[in-house]
C-alpha cells in the first residue's frame, strides 16, 4: 500500500515538471512592463493634443460669433454652451482635460443663449426714442349741470367707445427714469343725455373731439429679461372741440320730440392728466413691443358748449394700449 502511494506521488510530481499546464501565462519580464508603460503614455498624448486642437477651434467660432453680432446686434444667433470631453486619468492619476470646470456653463455661454439679455451692458439702449401708440378708449359718463335760457339742468351724457392714436418723442434721463412729450387725438360720439330728475334720456347726435399734448414722465423696472415693466404719469392740456351737437327738445321719451337744435359747435382748451402702467418688450436693442393701460383725465367740458354755462364731472377714459418704441442715438446737438 505504501509502495503504491509513493509511485502515485511520483507519477504527479513528474506530469507537473515535464507537462505544464496549456492555460498558465508566464510572467512578463521588466522590460515588457516598461514598453507596455511607454505605449500608453503615447496614447494619453495623442488625446491631449486632439483636446486642445479642438478647444483653439471652439474659441476661434465663439470669436467670429462675438464680432458678428457686435457688427449686427440684431441678427444675433443663440449659441449653446459645449460641453468638454471627459477628463482623461494619466499614468500617475493626473487629469489630462479640463474636467468639470468645463461643463459648467460660464457667464459668457449663459449670455450667448438668451441673445445677450442677461448682459446689463447690452441692455443699455440709445437715450432718444420715437413711439407711436395705438388705443381702445372707453370713457366713463360725464355728469354735470348747465344753465341755457335761463334754465338749470343737472344730468349725465352718454359717450361712445373710440379708438385713439398718440404720438410721442422721449429722451431716456437715466437707465431707469425717462420724460416724453405725447401728442393724441380721440374723438367720441355722444349718444344720450339722461336728465337727473325726470330720469328721461334725449337723443343726442354730433361728437367731440380732443387734442391732448401731455408731458409724461416715466419710472423703469430694470431687470436681467426682455420685459421692462414700468409706471408712469403726465399734465398737460387738451383742446376740445364740439361738432354739431345736437340735442332733443323734448324730454319725454326717446321716440318722442322730433324738433332738435344745434347747441355746441365751439372749441376750448381744458387741463389734462395721465396715469400708466405697463410693460415694453425688447424685440432688438432699437425696437421695444409697448403695452399699457392708461387713464386720460379731462378737464370741465361746458366750455365747448354754445351759449351755455356751468360745470360738470372731469371725463375719465380708460385706455388699453399697445405701441411700438424705436430708439435711436443723439439728435444733433
Amino acid at each position: 500500500m505504501n509502495r503504491f502511494l509513493l509511485a502515485s506521488v511520483l507519477s504527479g510530481l513528474f506530469l507537473i515538471t515535464f507537462n505544464p499546464s496549456p492555460m498558465a501565462k508566464p510572467i512578463p519580464s521588466v522590460e515588457e512592463v516598461y514598453a507596455m508603460i511607454l505605449e500608453q503614455q503615447e496614447l494619453l498624448d495623442q488625446q491631449r493634443k486632439l483636446i486642445e486642437k479642438q478647444s483653439a477651434e471652439l474659441s476661434e467660432i465663439k470669436a467670429q460669433l462675438s464680432q458678428r453680432d457686435t457688427l449686427h446686434p440684431s441678427n444675433k444667433t443663440p449659441v449653446r454652451s459645449v460641453k468638454s470631453m471627459p477628463a482623461q486619468q494619466g499614468t500617475f492619476g493626473a487629469s489630462t482635460g479640463n474636467g468639470a470646470a468645463d461643463s459648467t456653463p460660464t457667464q459668457a455661454s449663459m449670455e450667448e443663449a438668451d441673445g445677450g439679455a442677461t448682459n446689463p451692458e447690452n441692455r443699455i439702449k440709445p437715450k432718444w426714442y420715437a413711439a407711436a401708440k395705438f388705443a381702445y378708449s372707453m370713457p366713463d359718463d360725464v355728469d354735470g349741470s348747465f344753465s341755457k335760457d335761463g334754465t338749470k339742468e343737472d344730468g349725465f351724457a352718454k359717450l361712445s367707445e373710440s379708438a385713439q392714436i398718440n404720438l410721442a418723442l422721449g429722451r431716456r434721463l437715466t437707465q431707469m427714469l425717462r420724460a416724453e412729450v405725447e401728442f393724441g387725438r380721440t374723438q367720441y360720439d355722444i349718444d344720450s343725455v339722461v336728465d337727473d330728475v325726470t330720469r328721461r334720456s334725449r337723443r343726442a347726435s354730433g361728437n367731440v373731439t380732443l387734442y391732448s399734448s401731455l408731458l409724461n414722465a416715466y419710472l423703469d423696472i430694470q431687470n436681467r429679461t426682455r420685459f421692462t415693466p414700468y409706471f408712469g404719469a403726465g399734465v398737460g392740456a387738451t383742446f376740445v372741440k364740439g361738432n354739431d351737437i345736437s340735442l332733443e327738445q323734448s324730454s319725454t321719451s326717446m321716440e318722442e320730440g322730433d324738433v332738435s337744435t344745434t347747441v355746441a359747435n365751439k372749441s376750448a382748451w381744458i387741463p389734462t392728466g395721465m396715469l400708466a402702467a405697463g410693460s415694453s418688450y425688447d424685440i432688438s436693442r432699437n425696437l421695444e413691443l409697448d403695452l399699457a393701460y392708461k387713464a386720460f383725465f379731462s378737464g370741465d367740458l361746458t366750455g365747448s358748449r354754445k351759449g351755455t354755462s356751468g360745470e360738470s364731472d372731469v371725463l375719465i377714459s380708460h385706455n388699453a394700449m399697445l405701441g411700438l418704441r424705436y430708439n435711436f442715438d443723439d439728435l444733433w446737438w
